[in-house]
This record gives C-alpha cells, sequence and structure tokens, in this order.
C-alpha cells in the first residue's frame, strides 16, 4: 500500500510539472508572439509615418519652390492661365515623370473655380467648392491642409498651399499623389506587401471593380 502510494504522489507529481512546463511554455510563445505582433505593429506605424512625413516635406518644399521661383502668383492674379501652363509645362513633366504617382497639380482661385490644372489644362473654370471639403476649407482657413479627398477624377492624398500674391489671397496650389504610392514606398523600406483599401462612401466618383472588402472598406 505505502509503494502504491508513493508511485501515485510521483504520477501526481510528475502531471502537476507537466501542467506547469505547458503553462510556462504556452506563456512563452505567446509573450514572443505578441512580441512579435508588436515589433510588427511598431515597424509598420512608424514606416507609415516616416513614408507621409518625407512626402509632406518634399511637396511643401516643391510648392513653396514653384510660388517663390516662377511667375505664378503674378500670372495667376492677371488671369494669364496659358502663360501660367507654359512656364511651367516642362518642370510638370520632369516632376511627374520622377514620381509617376504625383498625379495633380492644380491651381484655383480664390472664388473656388480651376484656374489651371497641369495634368488637364484643357478642363478650368468649373466650380469645386460643392464638391472638394478641402478647397472650402481653405477658402476659409487660408492655410496649408494635408489629407486624403476624392475630388472629379480620382482619390489622392493631397497638399494644398495657400497663396498670397502681394499680401492678398489669391487661391492655392494642390498637389494630389496616388495613395498607392505610399503602399509601395513602405514595401520598399519593410518588404511586407501591402494593398489599398478605400471606405465605400468615398468611391462614388472614382471606383474601381472589386470583390473584397473588409468593414466597409474596398479593396481598389
Amino acid at each position: 500500500f505505502f509503494k502504491n502510494r508513493i508511485l501515485f504522489m510521483a504520477l501526481l507529481l510528475t502531471m502537476l510539472l507537466i501542467f506547469v512546463f505547458s503553462i510556462l511554455i504556452y506563456t512563452v510563445q505567446k509573450t514572443n508572439f505578441d512580441n512579435t505582433k508588436n515589433e510588427f505593429r511598431n515597424t509598420l506605424s512608424n514606416s507609415i509615418g516616416q513614408t507621409i512625413n518625407s512626402t509632406i516635406d518634399a511637396y511643401t518644399t516643391l510648392a513653396q519652390t514653384i510660388l517663390e521661383t516662377t511667375n505664378a502668383k503674378k500670372l495667376m492674379k492677371e488671369g494669364k492661365r496659358e502663360e501660367l501652363y507654359s512656364e511651367l509645362k516642362s518642370k510638370w513633366k520632369t516632376w511627374s515623370s520622377i514620381n509617376p504617382d504625383f498625379k495633380i497639380m492644380l491651381f484655383h482661385k480664390a472664388d473656388g473655380t480651376a484656374f489651371l490644372r497641369m495634368h488637364k489644362p484643357e478642363v478650368y473654370n468649373d466650380y469645386l467648392l460643392d464638391l472638394r471639403p478641402m478647397v472650402k476649407s481653405m477658402n476659409k482657413e487660408k492655410k496649408l491642409l494635408i489629407g486624403y479627398e476624392t475630388g472629379k477624377y480620382s482619390t489622392v492624398f493631397r497638399i494644398i498651399t495657400p497663396i498670397f500674391y502681394q499680401g492678398e489671397y489669391i487661391g492655392s496650389l494642390d498637389f494630389g499623389i496616388n495613395p498607392n504610392y505610399f503602399v509601395k514606398k513602405i514595401e520598399e523600406f519593410t518588404k511586407y506587401k501591402g494593398a489599398l483599401f478605400i471606405k465605400n462612401e468615398n468611391l462614388k466618383l472614382f471606383k474601381r471593380e472589386s470583390t473584397f472588402e473588409v468593414d466597409d472598406y474596398e479593396l481598389q
């Protein structure tokens, strides 16, 4: 009886040790997984932030360069659309060839109409305030605006710079960058594959056929 009792206690102790070690192994594995997941999240978040910030810096600098080193402000104030297009045409071709995702360069007037689209110079004088909340905000706040917005032709990441001529607000310079630019840049930095999803309500004017949807966001 005593021998059987010792064997039972040894078996019970062995089972207890196995249970404890199993818990420890699970805890270590879960901690490692959580750490890996957090590391992935932090890496991705930092990469997105750095990519967006560097893009904003580059294109706000470009906007200021255009406004300070060309006759853009003066020509816009004088309503000389064709002269402005001629002055910037070769530069626009260079900039858009360096970054093919740099899709839009648009001058708005203070009255909310399009003065010149470098990407579509044949389309102008159309009223934008009813369609473009960022243009409306620009005319009200007259300060740098950054964000995603769907316009007449596409959904893009926009950097909009106010234009002042001799102290008078005369409009703004609107840059639009295809959001896939950020997906590609993040892949370059992190080697993580990405995809672009856009909320359905923002795809009324610009939508590609898609059958993949997550929480009202559709793959584009």
